[in-house]
């Protein structure tokens, strides 16, 4: 947010005619291809790591339920296949919410452990519109022309980040409180069972 913000002011100073060096505008091109390079290192290997833990924790849901909605596989596929990845991964985590607060025993523990559903679907709200801002912005960058339609694409990269950030957070917070109900879930298992047989089955991800 902060080199962008640096960028667009550069470059309104360039469209109203101020001074600039050229030595800005490049040290300003080099900041955002870094971070630019960046960014998309850290989602890649962030979203392998979501989609690694989402894969294994609905494989814990399907040891508690033969009869869940979906497939383990489409904890990744869902990801994946177009217009399915518009529903499939928060119909999951919906799933995932539900199945592992059924275990608990306690009423409190229900009510303490289990996600808010306004937490899960403003999570998807936030990735999806950053992704639809991002697919329109990488539309509309490849038709510039002039400094100022740059500048209305600064506006959007900006957007972006900001949506992003959003995102990120609601992700960690509800992924924080997933895994702690998950944890209490298998608490529950092991409290009820006497067959010590699905404890090696139902296991648990941190």
């Amino acid at each position: 947010l902060v080199a962008i913000t640096f960028e667009g002011l550069l470059i309104h100073r360039i469209i109203n005619g101020k001074e600039y060096d050229e030595y800005e505008v490049e040290f300003s091109d080099t900041i955002i291809s870094i971070i630019n390079y960046g960014d998309y290192l850290f989602v890649f290997s962030a979203s392998i790591i979501f989609i690694c833990w989402m894969y294994r924790a609905y494989k814990n849901v399907a040891e508690l339920n033969k009869l869940i909605q979906f497939t383990p596989t489409l904890a990744i596929w869902g990801w994946i296949i177009p217009f399915a990845n518009f529903f499939i991964p928060y119909q999951i985590m919906k799933e995932m919410n539900m199945e592992f607060t059924k275990v608990l025993i306690k009423e409190e523990d229900k009510t303490k452990y289990s996600l808010p559903v306004v937490l899960l679907i403003s999570w998807w709200f936030f990735y999806l519109t950053r992704g639809t801002l991002a697919r329109l912005s990488s539309a509309v960058s490849s038709r510039l022309t002039d400094n100022e339609e740059y500048m209305s694409l600064v506006y959007w990269e900006f957007s972006i980040n900001f949506f992003s950030l959003i995102a990120v957070v609601l992700t960690l917070i509800f992924l924080k409180k997933m895994i702690a109900l998950e944890q209490e879930a298998y608490k529950n298992v092991q409290m009820t069972t006497e067959n010590s047989e699905p404890e090696k089955e139902f296991q648990l991800i941190n």
